[in-house]
């Protein structure tokens, strides 16, 4: 990393197509890859998985918040 930028630890990304094309479908990839975590994480099957994640979406903003109030799941 250049020493400019030494005295940064955190970095945000803006994830609405301006680092990836649309055609990486990055959305898709990362829903895929929450439905798989959920349903290892709480022993479910995909279809299951991908009910829960969407509940947890929906009802609390995002998927890992969901995890983090109904199943105290470290967010790390």
């Amino acid at each position: 990393m250049p020493p400019a930028f030494a005295h940064i630890d955190t970095w945000i990304f803006d994830l609405d197509n301006t680092l990836y094309p649309a055609s990486a479908n990055l959305f898709a990839l990362i829903d895929a890859k929450m439905t798989a975590f959920i349903a290892d994480f709480l022993s479910v099957d995909p279809v299951e998985a991908r009910r829960i994640q969407k509940e947890y979406f929906l009802g609390h903003g995002t998927t890992l918040a969901g995890l983090m109030a109904g199943h105290d799941i470290d967010p790390a």
